[in-house]
Parts: structure tokens; C-alpha cells; sequence
């Protein structure tokens, strides 16, 4: 076990080791978010009672929750994460219930079927195609009743999806579907009483404390399991940062978060010092920034010295320089080939206009030509 305890800050060891059952630890960015978590995890892990049920952490992408489940192991040992204690995506727990509602029956999948192989996404699969925004329609999961369908939806997202019906009733009575499809599943059942009922006494009778790491990446579904989990008296801790709410591709609601904590009168412990921010300048910077006001790193007299221009708005960049070429990655409509282009080197500037305190950065790169 490594002794951390006495490297934590005051306001760290006041959130990790708090009393309350519900608490909200919001974070600044850089301020030690995983160390807290792991440092909860092992406080209620021994805690001292004859509770034997499971202490739950979770996070949203598998190298997150590793790195999580690492630090838990370097402070509390070994056996921290020893059954049934365990760190998991929650992704991951959306399976876990689906798998228990199938097994008991409570849900029903075509076929009869209670063992899933459930994918990423549809990518490489059978009949599955790159679809865009407005192309069409594609097949969708539903739950009718109790029972596992399937109906067609129109395409309100770019990516890979199966179009037909009997491709995709295929793959279902195969035991495959997305994570996508889980979701809807479990939020779906969350909807019908009494399936709420069961998903509610399988978080009672195995789990003891909950604690969400990056709550501001969660979507509706997972703050509707984190309120039941506190509903049916579990200790349940989330931390995050408001504005580092990265997985829009998961439908991230971080609007719906102080909305969640207000109701459930969960006490709120703010963690300020950053071990990222290390200067004054740094750290004013930062300041300003989550206050919303502009920033800039860079004068317009240094943007001829500048590898990369990173801009919030599309517009900032045509008032920046000559020099700077406007490109964009990642977006169908506007591809881009970046062979022959020179990457960053040192000084990002953020532009004089680019009001990046209103908002993440978005991905908008500008490198300069070669030559």
C-alpha cells in the first residue's frame, strides 16, 4: 500500500474521506480528480462495518477507468480491487444489467437468447454502411413491453448503422448489438415501473457505494442510474469539472448535472488547487478562462511565429493573419488532406478573438505550409 494520504490537499482529504452519502466533488482542472477517487474508493472500501457488498467506480472509457483502477491498486494494494469490489466503464454496467434483466427474464431477446455480444458499433459488421446526417432511414433497438424489437428511425447522426430490417434482426437473434443499443435498452426499461423495480433491487442487493469519476461525461441514462442508486440509499459520490465534458458522442448532458445535485441535496466539495497550472501566468489564464472572458497566449505581432492556430469560432481565423491557412479535420463535408503540412512546435495561440473562456476549443487546426 503507498502512503499518499499525507500528500493530499486539505480539500482533497475532506472530499475523499467525508461522511455524507451523497456528496459532489467539483474539481478543478488538473487538481488530482482520479487521485480523489481512488483515495473514496479505498476510504469507503474499509470502511468499518459487515457490509459486504461491492464498492462501485466507474468511469466512460476503458483507458480512464484503467488508469483509475491503477491508482486505486498503488494506494490501497492489490486487494482493493478484489471481488466484489471493482472499477468498470459504465458502459460497462449498462451490459451488467441488461445481462441481469435477460437472465431472469424479466426482459426478453429474440430467441431467448441471454449472453450478448455487444460491439462499439456497427463498423465491419454484416450489411452495416457509413451513413450521414438525412440519409434515409436505419434500424433501431426498442423495447416493446418486455420484449426486444426492432423498428426503422431516420439517420440524425453520422456513422455505421445497418439499413435493413432483416440484416438487422439478423444480428440481434445472433446475440449482436452496439452499446448504443444497450443504452436504449436499459433507459428504456428504466421507463417501465416495474423493470425500474428490478434494476433498482439488483443496485440494492450488490452494491454498496457508487463513484462516478468525469460525471459532467455522463448522458441521461447514467444520471438516471446514478439518481436511482441514490434513491435506493446507496453512498454515491460523483466528481468532475463542468468543463471538461468531452463524450458528445455518448449524448453527454452535462446541463442536467447541477439540476441532479441540487434535488438530491448531494454536499458539494470543491477541490481548486491545480498541480497543472504551475506559474502565476498559468494559473491567471485558467482563471480567466472559466470566468468566461477572452484569452489569448499570443499577440497578433507573434502569429508569424506561431506552428498552430487553435480558434473557437470558424470566422476567428480570417482576422487573424495572411499567414495563417484556415483547414478543418473530421467533418464529412469538409475534408481535408494534411500531407505535406508542418505540426506544432512550441506557441499555440488561441487568436485575440477567440473567446475560448465561453467554451471548449473545438478542432479546428491551422498549421502553417511548408516552405
Amino acid at each position: 500500500m503507498t502512503s499518499t494520504r499525507s500528500r493530499l490537499t486539505c480539500e482533497q482529504r475532506a472530499a475523499a474521506t467525508s461522511a455524507e452519502r451523497r456528496i459532489y466533488i467539483n474539481a478543478a482542472p488538473g487538481s488530482g480528480k482520479t487521485t480523489v477517487a481512488a483515495e473514496r474508493f479505498g476510504v469507503l472500501r474499509w470502511e468499518p462495518d459487515d457490509d459486504l457488498r461491492r464498492i462501485l467506480a466507474l468511469s466512460f472509457t476503458r483507458s480512464a477507468c484503467a488508469e483509475l483502477c491503477t491508482r486505486i491498486r498503488q494506494r490501497w494494494g492489490r486487494t482493493a480491487l478484489s471481488w466484489p469490489h471493482v472499477g468498470m466503464t459504465i458502459d460497462a454496467l449498462h451490459c451488467e444489467i441488461l445481462t441481469y434483466l435477460l437472465r431472469t427474464e424479466a426482459v426478453s431477446w429474440p430467441g431467448g437468447l441471454t449472453e450478448l455480444t455487444v460491439l462499439d458499433n456497427w463498423r465491419g459488421q454484416k450489411a452495416a454502411r457509413w451513413m450521414a446526417e438525412s440519409m434515409g432511414y436505419r434500424r433501431a433497438i426498442t423495447l416493446d413491453g418486455t420484449a426486444v424489437g426492432t423498428r426503422g428511425i431516420p439517420v440524425n447522426r453520422a456513422g455505421h448503422y445497418v439499413g435493413k430490417k432483416e440484416d438487422f434482426e439478423s444480428h440481434l437473434r445472433a446475440g449482436r448489438c452496439a452499446h448504443e443499443d444497450v443504452r436504449h435498452l436499459v433507459l428504456a426499461s428504466l421507463k417501465n415501473a416495474e423493470l425500474k423495480a428490478i434494476i433498482a433491487e439488483f443496485l440494492r442487493a450488490t452494491t454498496k457505494a457508487v463513484i462516478v469519476d468525469e460525471v459532467f461525461d455522463a448522458n441521461e441514462l447514467d444520471l438516471a442510474l446514478v439518481w436511482l442508486a441514490a434513491e435506493e440509499g446507496l453512498s454515491v459520490t460523483v466528481i468532475g469539472d463542468p468543463w471538461q465534458a468531452l463524450y458528445d458522442f455518448r449524448g453527454a448532458r452535462p446541463d442536467l448535472v447541477p439540476g441532479m445535485v441540487e434535488a438530491g441535496a448531494f454536499t458539494t466539495y470543491p477541490v481548486s488547487r491545480s498541480f497543472r497550472f504551475t506559474t502565476d501566468t498559468m494559473r491567471t489564464v485558467a482563471e480567466k478562462a472559466r470566468s468566461g472572458a477572452p484569452v489569448s497566449l499570443a499577440t497578433s505581432a507573434d502569429i508569424a511565429e506561431c506552428d498552430v492556430v487553435l480558434a473557437r469560432k470558424w470566422k476567428d481565423l480570417w482576422d487573424v493573419a495572411d499567414c495563417v491557412l484556415p483547414l478543418s479535420f473530421g467533418r464529412l463535408a469538409n475534408q481535408t488532406d494534411y500531407y505535406g503540412l508542418r505540426w506544432p512546435r512550441v506557441l499555440v495561440s488561441l487568436g485575440p478573438s477567440s473567446g475560448v473562456g465561453t467554451g471548449a476549443v473545438s478542432r479546428l487546426i491551422w498549421p502553417r505550409l511548408v516552405g
